[in-house]
């Protein structure tokens, strides 16, 4: 029985190693551009983002000055792929706020397959329009970033309660507020609609009290209607591209 309980134990260490190298791997690689096969060819979003899907998606960065993905295996798997005008606004949108504000940093999440489709668990994310990103934190007053693991679900079990805490982080605030307004304006400059935000009803009440919360919950969509999933360690934004109104098919 000792014996088996350390094979066993080896067997966990063996594993647990290996997986560690494939992450190492994985950034390694990335960061080679090995994984990114976007084509030079314009992206196409098809149908909504609940049924459609994506044609010629592109890859978001696996990080930048001052942002960075949620885990290494989701741009080694691809799950960080959106319509290229999209991946443009979010990248200028990181650029635009490194110049104003270069302390603030910042966590992307899950985005989309760069075909769309169907996307687990996720019930939208299907035409390359829509991103999530995890809020903003500080620990302990001090500028942080989300700490996501294979243990909390990639981040996405993380649980702030209902003022914006957990342990000893809280959502910052005014860093989230910084980021959907210059992600408006950004998306305003290509012709694009921050057609709604998906956050936490009870967190948008706490999210209007600091300043610059009230303007932004006018000017920008907030959802209101129950969803299927508290969306409190992040928020969900859907694009619209304006196609109709701009008469392309971009």
């Amino acid at each position: 029985m000792p014996r088996f309980k350390t094979m066993k134990t080896i067997l966990r260490l063996v594993l647990a190693t290996s997986s560690l190298s494939l992450i190492a791997l994985c950034i390694f690689l990335q960061q080679q551009g090995v994984f990114d096969q976007s084509t030079p060819q314009q992206s196409e979003s098809v149908g909504s983002s609940e049924l459609g899907y994506l044609i010629n998606g592109k890859s978001l960065p696996c990080s930048g000055p001052n942002f960075r993905a949620y885990h290494p295996l989701g741009c080694f798997l691809r799950r960080n792929s959106v319509h290229g005008v999209i991946r443009d606004i979010v990248l200028e949108t990181y650029a635009q706020i490194q110049l104003t504000h270069p302390e603030f940093k910042y966590v992307y999440g899950e985005t989309g397959w760069p075909r769309g489709g169907h996307f687990r668990p996720h019930k939208s994310h299907r035409n390359g329009l829509c991103v999530d990103f995890f809020v903003p934190v500080r620990r302990n007053g001090n500028i942080a970033e989300i700490d996501a693991s294979v243990a909390n679900q990639f981040g996405y079990g993380l649980d702030f309660d209902d003022s914006g805490k957990l342990r000893d982080f809280e959502i910052d605030w005014e860093s989230m507020i910084v980021h959907l307004r210059t992600l408006q304006a950004i998306s305003a400059n290509h012709g694009v609609t921050v057609r709604f935000v998906i956050f936490d009803n009870k967190l948008q009440e706490i999210l209007a009290k600091h300043s610059g919360g009230q303007d932004l919950l006018k000017s920008v969509r907030f959802s209101r209607l129950p969803s299927w999933v508290r969306h409190d360690e992040h928020y969900h934004v859907e694009f619209d591209l304006n196609l109709e109104r701009r008469g392309t098919g971009v």
